[in-house]
């Protein structure tokens, strides 16, 4: 489930036949079923997390639990020590009324809204408190259970994720800037060997940034596969009969550094189809008009 080695050796006694079942597909089928699709998400858009890879925020989302509270009910108070981050999955959860505080500064906390992430960070008292306004259902992980899960404190991942893009250097070709004057601000799809950020250089048009993770791509054997699809965009890029196709992403820079490759596009925006299907729901398709 989670890459790591195996605890026993089995061996066939005799002749016989197995089913396999994919740990990538084994996943999905649990964040179909779950509702964990949806929180991750949800936590790839909070800027706390965006230097976490694509499998740690599977697996953060894997190891969150699941815990409700009745109305009127505090969920985090004011004052308290703070280890826990949360997700709202359903309800409405406000901010107490105080004299440092305003509710203006501090909406109502509906679906999908999160608090007490910096509580992942370091221990510290909490700044205000959360109430539950309706029957609240939410997702939360500890700073220990998120240490002990990814080996690592969230702390550290941000630190060498700041020290590598520091290092960062052109892999290939481009006329882009140095990757470190590059910010993300988002996440926009992500899979096991790659993710999608909208980033920006200065203050000019948003671009997409395709990051693919080394590691996933060794272990999925994808290696060939990402060599032919970038010198296609390198071919496609410079072919002028392609120079308009708003639909086809054209190539800017590519870069790397010990554990990633970075593909910078010129467009704002990319995603896949499927993501794109999957999220009109199960039945619905589009039309001719939306496809073109």
């Amino acid at each position: 489930m989670y890459s790591t080695p195996r605890a026993a050796s089995i061996k066939a006694e005799s002749n016989g036949q197995l089913w396999a079942l994919h740990r990538n597909v084994f996943r999905k089928i649990l964040m179909k079923r779950s509702g964990r699709k949806e929180l991750m998400h949800c936590l790839r858009k909070i800027p706390l997390f965006k230097a976490l890879t694509a499998p740690m925020i599977q697996l953060m989302a894997d190891k969150m639990s699941e815990v409700t509270f009745s109305a009127g009910e505090s969920i985090i108070k004011q004052g308290e020590l703070g280890d826990s981050f949360y997700v709202v999955r359903s309800g409405v959860a406000t901010v107490a009324e105080k004299k440092t505080l305003s509710k203006k500064s501090h909406p109502d906390f509906g679906e999908n809204a999160f608090f007490g992430e910096n509580a992942l960070l370091k221990s510290g008292k909490r700044e205000f408190t959360v109430t539950a306004k309706s029957d609240v259902r939410v997702s939360c992980i500890s700073r220990s259970v998120f240490d002990e899960s990814l080996g690592v404190s969230l702390q550290k991942i941000i630190e060498t994720d700041k020290k590598m893009k520091d290092e960062r250097s052109f892999a290939l070709s481009g006329a882009g800037p140095p990757l470190a004057k590059i910010d993300t601000f988002g996440s926009v799809y992500s899979e096991e060997t790659f993710g999608i950020l909208v980033s920006r250089i200065g203050n000019n048009e948003p671009m997409a940034m395709k990051v693919i993770y080394k590691k996933a791509v060794e272990e999925q054997k994808q290696e060939e596969s990402i060599v032919r699809e970038l010198d296609l965009l390198k071919v496609l890029s410079k072919s002028t009969q392609f120079a308009n196709c708003p639909c086809l992403p054209s190539l800017k820079s590519t870069y790397t550094d010990q554990s990633r490759l970075y593909v910078l596009f010129e467009n704002s925006f990319a995603s896949s189809v499927g993501e794109i299907v999957d999220s009109l729901g199960e039945g619905k398709g589009l039309d001719d008009a939306a496809v073109k």
